[in-house]
């Protein structure tokens, strides 16, 4: 057992497989041993087998909490909702002071079309339990936020920071909130206040980003798909013709020289309809070439993790050619994983 532990421990979890099995061999009633192969089965993704050992353990051990909750939580990864919903309730039934049950419930029912008012009625069962939990807070407030009820979803991520203003989930149906509402200056604050507590990915960066594009983008010429993503408005398809014009009068905001020029030297003024506009400009130019592969050049700094040297040698590139825009995204991502989230 303490080998099978150690495997689990170190997340080597193949390991950990056979010798789990090795001791139900010889302990066919040990409900731990199959309680932990069933997490080490989740963990590889082999789901219908981690059920099988759930099941086997609640087999021996009818009221082995652990396993219950390991069953709806197997049953959710994999997308059967109902049987999670169910062995998650037998699971608060049975631990009705543990937050983590009714936590589980209000993420499921977020994802479930017309039940919003379920997650919100358990992530709150869950902070009535625990009052400082931060994960019913970011749940509440994502279920407020899947609402349109914005203002609860602010209030809700607030509170939970105020216990703990370094967890930057909170951050996120924050920001996103009062951008909805289209408040994108206080949303890039609240975004840049976030950037600096996230330790994975770039979410945070990104959503500052849009946010500073909106605030710098005329309203009238967007407008937010049915995902939620603002998309330039102004101009369809049926008028190319339009488009062409403006970006070659030198007296219309759109000319492809001044884009090119504030692209240049001042990126964080230009706004969505901006961005768009210029790019319409370049794709129109002699110099477009949408598959170049000049920048591959790069990649085998970020595959030797060589994360400095990508950064000086993707600006030189960038400087001789400003158009390459993947490379900004890759170079975005790299300044973060250096520590430097603010470029």
């Amino acid at each position: 057992m303490r080998k099978a532990m150690l495997f689990y421990q170190n997340e080597e979890f193949d390991m950990a497989i056979p010798v789990f099995q090795e001791i139900i061999k010889k302990q066919p009633v040990n409900y731990r041993a199959y309680k932990d192969l069933g997490e080490c089965y989740v963990k590889t993704r082999q789901i219908e087998k981690a059920v099988s050992s759930y099941k086997e353990a609640l087999t021996i051990k009818p009221d082995y909490d652990q396993a219950v909750y390991g069953l709806g939580n197997a049953y959710d990864i994999s997308d059967r909702t109902d049987s999670a919903l169910y062995w998650f309730r037998i699971y608060t039934g049975m631990k009705p002071d543990d937050p983590s049950g009714y936590i589980r419930m209000s993420v499921i029912y977020m994802d479930l079309p017309g039940t919003v008012d379920s997650s919100v009625h358990y992530a709150q069962k869950a902070l009535n339990l625990e009052p400082s939990n931060q994960s019913a807070y970011y749940t509440l407030a994502m279920a407020y936020m899947q609402a349109e009820k914005y203002n609860q979803s602010v209030d809700a991520a607030v509170k939970g920071l105020s216990y703990d203003s370094t967890n930057y989930l909170l951050y996120y149906p924050w920001g996103l909130s009062l951008f909805f509402q289209h408040n994108y200056g206080l949303a890039y604050q609240v975004f840049s206040k976030g950037v600096k507590y996230e330790t994975q990915g770039t979410d945070l960066v990104r959503y500052r980003a849009i946010s500073l594009i909106m605030k710098n983008t005329p309203v009238e010429t967007y407008r937010f798909n049915h995902e939620g993503q603002p998309r330039f408005q102004t101009f369809t398809v049926h008028n190319m013709d339009k488009l062409d014009q403006r970006i070659r009068d030198p007296l219309d905001r759109y000319y492809y020289p001044t884009l090119r020029e504030k692209f240049r030297d001042a990126p964080l003024s230009m706004g969505l309809d901006d961005f768009f506009m210029y790019y319409y400009g370049f794709a129109s130019s002699d110099h477009y070439s949408p598959y170049s592969m000049s920048s591959d050049s790069l990649d085998h700094y970020l595959g030797a993790g060589r994360y400095k040297q990508y950064i000086n040698r993707a600006e030189i590139f960038l400087s001789a050619d400003p158009t390459q825009f993947p490379v900004y995204n890759t170079l975005s991502m790299v300044y973060k994983l250096n520590g430097d989230a603010d470029r």
